[in-house]
């Protein structure tokens, strides 16, 4: 028992098995409140592990899978033309500067209206689904992009256009 000035303030946690089941409830209860923050910051804490130094027994606080804890998805925010023209500014810098993950994220902390690494991974795959891009041969970093491909989409584009007429034909010199 823990005593001060002589009044019992907390009793030991190996009293019972009772006990000890309710201190763990309120631990994970409180433990899940505080770590609610992380969802602010596109985290979600999946466990918690602890020691208790007085038995030096490691307990592990599952907190998603229980149904105790729920996240609500909030509906993301349509980006406006505005909102993408910022985010490829800041996706061209990172690329420019070949800035690392962490370092971004680093800065995004610390500064306003700088999108997270998420936002801009995210960003990235978008533009990646727009072309079929491969990497390069051999041991040379970068992509390419297939001439016939892209040369394919570009004749649809000027048939959609009116441009170019179905049968018309055309030089190219490559």
């Amino acid at each position: 028992m823990i005593y001060l000035d002589n009044k019992v303030i907390a009793k030991p946690f190996a009293d019972s098995k009772r006990r000890q089941t309710r201190v763990k409830n309120q631990l994970k209860e409180k433990s899940q409140s505080t770590l609610a923050f992380l969802g602010l910051h596109n985290f979600i804490a999946t466990k918690i592990e602890v020691l208790n130094s007085d038995t030096n027994q490691c307990e592990t606080f599952h907190l998603v899978g229980e149904g105790k804890l729920e996240f609500t998805e909030t509906q993301q925010e349509e980006t406006t033309d505005v909102d993408l023209d910022n985010i490829n500014m800041w996706l061209y810098l990172k690329e420019k500067f070949n800035i690392s993950n962490e370092a971004w994220h680093e800065i995004a902390m610390k500064a306003k209206g700088v999108p997270n690494i998420n936002r801009i991974g995210k960003q990235i795959n978008e533009l990646n689904k727009k072309w079929n891009l491969k990497p390069t041969a051999g041991d040379v970093e970068g992509n390419q992009l297939s001439f016939k491909e892209s040369l394919e989409e570009h004749i649809v584009r000027l048939q959609h256009a009116g441009d170019l007429n179905d049968g018309e034909t055309f030089k190219n010199k490559s």
